[in-house]
């Protein structure tokens, strides 16, 4: 997404925003049609979520240091948390090179969540949370999902569609 935009700074001095590479995008979910909302009702979710994504450990989310994250999933946190740092991890792991990208998830309303997240481009944020989705659900059933898989078809967005 590319504009420009011209306001004055405090001092008067003109200030130009020229482009923003990053897009923010959110998806709804309602935990309600779950089965599980939260890490606390899956007492294995925690192992098996940081052996199919190690990487994950980095994510310091609210305590701000490595393994925050996990140590809330650990606790007990709901899903959509969970699928916020999934998406995100699979979008840095599919270009690592490229910068880190950032969400947030808020509640709307009993087990109703908003999750706006930046990502490339609108085609690899939206696979993104499909296969982030996916995966959590996956997780939750035991299964070990395909990550290279998930990881090439973020490289290639365009696949998506053409994968059986």
């Amino acid at each position: 997404m590319i504009f420009h935009y011209t306001e004055s700074d405090k001092m008067g001095t003109p200030v130009e925003i020229i482009s923003s590479r990053v897009s923010v995008y959110e998806i709804e979910l309602d935990l309600d049609t779950w089965e599980k909302a939260d890490t606390s009702q899956v007492p294995e979710f925690h192992d098996t979520l940081q052996d199919t994504i190690s990487s994950l450990y980095n994510h310091k989310c609210m305590p701000g240091e490595e393994g925050g994250f996990l140590s809330e999933v650990e606790k007990g946190t709901n899903f959509a948390h969970v699928i916020e740092h999934v998406l995100l991890e699979l979008i840095h792991l599919a270009d690592p090179e490229k910068e880190i990208y950032s969400g947030w998830t808020r509640k709307t309303g009993g087990n109703k969540y908003v999750i706006h997240y930046s990502a490339p481009d609108f085609l690899t944020g939206r696979i993104a949370a499909i296969l982030s989705i996916d995966l959590v659900k996956r997780l939750i059933q035991g299964e070990k999902p395909d990550m290279d898989k998930c990881i090439n078809i973020l490289r290639e967005p365009v696949n998506y569609f053409t994968h059986e």
